[in-house]
């Protein structure tokens, strides 16, 4: 079960202080606002908690997933990259209501980073979007090479997404067209905190 909690919100952020929830991702600039885009804290309660989980993601990312999963006392596996099928799934879902959009790798393929390069294109020339949000599997071969690559083209680290992919858990990256700026009100859970500060770091080297 998840909730996106508004960074500017106070009580629903001590409401999900107080639930079985964890934070999980910050998302910058989910939706659209008052210059800058309101910012918000992905919380996320299992029902039934795995007792592990395989995960595939590049050294700078490897400590902070370890702790979302152990807020749940679920064990990490730290595989290996590995060659994926040739052929991938990415689904583009726009929501120009709120001037985003949803890129989902489904199935990891040889030839996803060249999709996914293709859409972040596309994004980018559309005047009516302003972010991209992208889900990429955790577990999955080609995991690893796709989160650098979409770090070439500009993505960067925003969190975890437990069962967000019909394949399992995913690894959730973050594009935005105009730059951040602070993080809208006071995030109250250490975690969160804790996320944040890694979230606005990889967006600082990945922009660098």
């Amino acid at each position: 079960l998840t909730a996106d909690v508004g960074t500017a919100n106070g009580t629903a952020q001590a409401i999900a202080n107080r639930s079985a929830g964890r934070p999980t991702a910050v998302l910058l600039g989910l939706w659209p606002g008052d210059e800058p885009r309101l910012d918000f804290v992905s919380y996320f309660r299992y029902v039934r908690p795995p007792t592990g989980v395989v995960v595939r993601v590049p050294p700078h990312h490897r400590e902070v997933v370890e702790r979302v999963y152990a807020q749940f006392e679920v064990a990490v596996t730290v595989a290996a990259d590995e060659r994926p099928d040739p052929v991938g799934s990415l689904t583009v879902t726009p929501h120009p209501e709120y001037r985003h959009v949803f890129l989902r790798a489904e199935r990891i393929g040889a030839d996803t980073a060249d999709q996914l390069a293709a859409a972040a294109a596309a994004v980018r020339d559309d005047p009516g979007l302003e972010a991209a949000y992208l889900h990429l599997p955790l577990s999955s071969p080609g995991a690893i090479h796709l989160c650098e690559a979409a770090e070439r083209l500009g993505f960067s680290f925003a969190g975890v997404g437990p069962a967000y992919l019909s394949a399992g858990d995913a690894l959730l990256l973050q594009w935005l067209k105009h730059p951040p700026g602070p993080l809208a009100g006071r995030i109250r859970h250490p975690f969160a905190r804790e996320l944040a500060a890694h979230v606005f770091r990889e967006r600082e080297r990945v922009s660098s």
